[in-house]
């Protein structure tokens, strides 16, 4: 069973800022960061250290959704409001850049190969640049298209799952739509380490084959 492979688990009792996780990182220096919905989480391995809205005057809510590291060490870090912060050194510090976004919960963030962020929210996929920000989508009638899921795809750019608009494969300003599940509501979305993309949907898995698994 599960517990010979000897699982822990942490609340709020032991330190956690909340009991509904929404994603988890790891940082070069070997801090485990934890996002939920009643703050962010460092974990050192044995206590937490958290952040919140209440301590901490630069996160718009204690509500955080998504995690992504970047270069340098960097973590960014997403809202339930809408918005990304990003705390590199210790501190945490608004990016003016973001300031653009819309006011819709980001669900998800990720690094692409090149270093590049990417933010997926409710109403739109957003490619962090040099000077602000590019909103990148297959047509311009899916720019607000409700994100669920980044992933960083091995061979450049990233993977995106929509909730209604299908999947997307996006590299730098340009994105396409490729072959989805038969009215998928889409959830989340991976590579396998043979090529094949999995994705799942409401009520199945899928993966590129078409072969599809009822959850």
């Amino acid at each position: 069973g599960l517990a010979q492979l000897g699982f822990e688990s942490w609340t709020t009792e032991q330190g956690l800022a909340g009991n509904w996780v929404t994603d988890i990182a790891e940082t070069p220096d070997g801090f485990l960061w934890i996002a939920t919905s009643g703050g962010l989480s460092r974990f050192d391995g044995r206590q937490f250290r958290n952040f919140t809205a209440v301590d901490h005057a630069e996160l718009p809510t204690s509500q955080v959704t998504a995690l992504a590291v970047g270069t340098e060490g960097k973590l960014w870090i997403g809202f339930e409001t809408g918005g990304v912060r990003v705390l590199r050194e210790g501190r945490i510090a608004t990016d003016p850049r973001f300031a653009a976004l819309p006011p819709a919960p980001v669900a998800s963030l990720v690094v692409d190969s090149e270093g590049t962020l990417w933010v997926g929210t409710e109403k739109g996929l957003f490619r962090a640049t040099s000077s602000g920000l590019e909103n990148v989508a297959p047509s311009m009638r899916e720019r607000s298209a409700e994100i669920r899921r980044l992933n960083r795809a091995p061979e450049g750019g990233i993977w995106v799952r929509t909730r209604l608009d299908g999947i997307w494969r996006a590299r730098r300003e340009s994105a396409t739509r490729i072959e989805d599940a038969p009215e998928c509501i889409g959830h989340d979305i991976s590579e396998l380490a043979d090529g094949r993309l999995v994705t799942t949907c409401a009520s199945t898995i899928s993966s590129s084959s078409q072969t599809m698994v009822p959850i």
